[in-house]
This record gives C-alpha cells, structure tokens and sequence, in this order.
C-alpha cells in the first residue's frame, strides 16, 4: 500500500514502498482528476515501458521525483527499470533491442521523442551471497546505493538553485513496481 503523503515536504514518506501499476495509478494519477497532465504522463510511462517489455523482461521499476509529490502538473515521471544483467546481455544480442534499451539508458531521449518519461534502464545483478562477489557486484552495489540514495533527496531549492546540505539528506519515498519480477 502507498502511504499518504508527508505534509512537511509534500512527497512520500522517506522510503522505498512496493506498490502495484494499479495502486500507482489510484494514488498519483486519479485524485488529481482528467484535466491534470498526470494522467497523459501515466499513459505515456505505461507506452514506454509497453515497448521496453516487449524486448527484456523488467524485474521492478523504481518511480520517483515530483510524480510521487503532491505537485498537481509535475514536468515528467522519474524511472528506473531493473532488469536482470545477463538478460540485459542476450537483449543486446538483437539490433531491434539494443537500439531500445539504448533510448531507455540515455538522458533525455524519451523526452526527445515526446514523452515526459526521464527513464534510466539499470543491470539488476543477482547475488545469493550477503558479500559482493567480485568488481562486478561493486559496480551493482554503488549504483543501487547511488539511486536509492538519489531518490531519497529533494531538493531544498528550486530547479537550477545552488545545493545545500539540505539537499543530501533522505526526506521523501518512491515506488517499487514490480512488472516482470526478479
């Protein structure tokens, strides 16, 4: 269940919740009614990761940023998709695909295709050990750890206004969707 939002700050409550595409949508698309641009967005996250599907399977998607505010015309929906590293791999092995997962893994490209959807697919590196393998399971690690960290902030400022320390510290939560499973 998607907790209610934190009055101090107008987000989600700091953490990472589990969260269905339908209670996504119950929560941060229909109270803000037809005429907002959170239901155009929803359709077009929904597109994207459609297509996306269709050439890796996506174990969960992280959703953040101002989407998972109370901001009533947020610009975009913020995403990672993680999908497993050696399905990532054999993907790779299709131009078709890897011409896809290349418009998932560059910033703003789905934007210049039309879509406000600022998407990022992420290896999901499976490890049945509690210790990081090898360099491999670093890298996995640090940017696991560098997008739960990201997602966690908001910033103090407005867009463009220069950090603070207010800035670093965990304030607000994001979604876990899980799509395909791990």
């Amino acid at each position: 269940m998607i907790p209610g939002f934190d009055a101090s700050t107008d987000a989600l409550p700091c953490g990472r919740f589990p969260a269905t595409i339908a209670e996504v949508h119950g929560a941060l698309v229909e109270p803000f009614g037809t005429a907002s641009s959170r239901q155009e967005i929803w359709s077009e996250w929904i597109d994207a990761t459609a297509v996306l599907r269709q050439h890796v399977p996506v174990a969960v998607a992280w959703i953040g940023g101002s989407f998972t505010t109370t901001k009533p015309a947020p610009a975009d929906i913020d995403v990672v998709y993680w999908v497993e590293d050696s399905q990532l791999v054999e993907a790779r092995d299709s131009p078709e695909s890897a011409r896809v997962l290349q418009l998932f893994s560059m910033p703003g490209v789905l934007k210049s295709h039309g879509l406000r959807v600022d998407a990022y697919v992420v290896p999901w590196v499976s490890n049945p050990t509690a210790a990081p393998r090898d360099a491999n399971d670093v890298a996995y690690c640090q940017e696991r750890g560098y997008w739960d960290d990201l997602w966690l902030r908001q910033r103090a400022g407005t867009k463009g206004a220069s950090p603070v320390r207010l800035d670093s510290i965990p304030r607000r939560g994001y979604l876990e969707v899980t799509l395909d499973g791990y």
